[in-house]
């Protein structure tokens, strides 16, 4: 009896309500950025288009969307997924507290399936990254791959301490001050992770001393909890790679000043680019890690 070979699927966390771009005649993921190819000639390229791409490119035929039901537009948008090489389906919230809320809100839909996650006001670069990090996966055997580049250390971001063959050591949440220079932008997990995070969370909510979880989590303190829980992770570092957090007014002028070009995103990732954040606080599109 032949086995047939897993099939990714995507999964965008998209119920931040982009206070940091606010106010704003759209959600913050479909602002454009740049121009893509069609039959119809060039149009514009929204900020969560690039995410997708890097999705299709993987392999994953499928993409959730997680959003937030006042996020309506996302789904007017994107539709049936047809123009954008991928089949899309909605899973709706409302109010998440957090990232991790969002994507355990997909439990049913994701407990049997092989992850690709990243953050649709991410900009990331190479273009091929999320395929790499679902080669990675297969060939490997683990539990998680991280996708991660370098930082400047004024960027405030989840960061990874990497051991021997890429094992992810330790994971910090945008710590104010870290030696480590890696901040983990995109990821791929299996299966047993999603059981993680469903277990993990349930756990934490029913814990007295949460007292309901006030505080905000992100996928920094679950991935953390999960590599003190013994699951394999691993990072994959592309050291020529770069992001842009185009959820700020900041990386939103950066995102445009370098992909706004009808020629399309250039894939040569030769510099590293990183918008700073401003506060522990803020949600929508806090840099890995955060809101969903």
């Amino acid at each position: 009896m032949t086995s047939t070979a897993p099939e990714p699927v995507g999964v965008i966390p998209g119920g931040g309500s982009a206070t940091r771009l606010a106010p704003l005649p759209c959600s913050k993921e479909l602002l454009p950025v740049g121009f893509r190819q069609t039959s119809r000639g060039p149009r514009p390229k929204v900020i969560a288009n690039y995410l997708v791409d890097g999705f299709r490119l993987a392999g994953a035929r499928q993409v959730f969307w997680l959003i937030d039901r006042t996020k309506a537009d996302i789904m007017q948008y994107f539709g049936s997924g047809a123009d954008f090489g991928t089949r899309m389906a909605y899973v709706p919230t409302e109010a998440s507290p957090s990232v991790v809320h969002t994507v355990d809100a997909a439990y049913a839909f994701l407990r049997d399936r092989h992850v690709l996650f990243g953050f649709p006001d991410i900009i990331f670069e190479p273009a091929l990254a999320p395929r790499k990090l679902w080669e990675r996966l297969q060939q490997r055997g683990v539990d998680v791959v991280l996708g991660a580049v370098p930082a400047p250390p004024e960027q405030i971001a989840d960061r990874v301490d990497i051991g021997a063959e890429g094992r992810a050591l330790q994971i910090r949440v945008k710590p104010a001050d870290c030696p480590w220079h890696d901040a983990w932008i995109l990821a791929a997990w299996a299966p047993r992770f999603t059981s993680f995070l469903h277990t993990w969370l349930q756990a934490l909510q029913a814990s007295p001393a949460s007292d309901g979880v006030g505080a905000e989590l992100y996928m920094g303190d679950v991935l953390q909890a999960a590599i003190q829980a013994g699951l394999s992770i691993e990072v994959e570092t592309f050291q020529d790679g770069s992001f842009i957090d185009a959820g700020t007014p900041a990386g939103l002028e950066a995102a445009i000043s370098r992909h706004g070009s009808s020629n399309g995103w250039s894939h040569s990732a030769s510099t590293t680019v990183g918008v700073g954040e401003t506060s522990h606080t803020t949600h929508g599109s806090v840099p890995p890690g955060r809101r969903g």
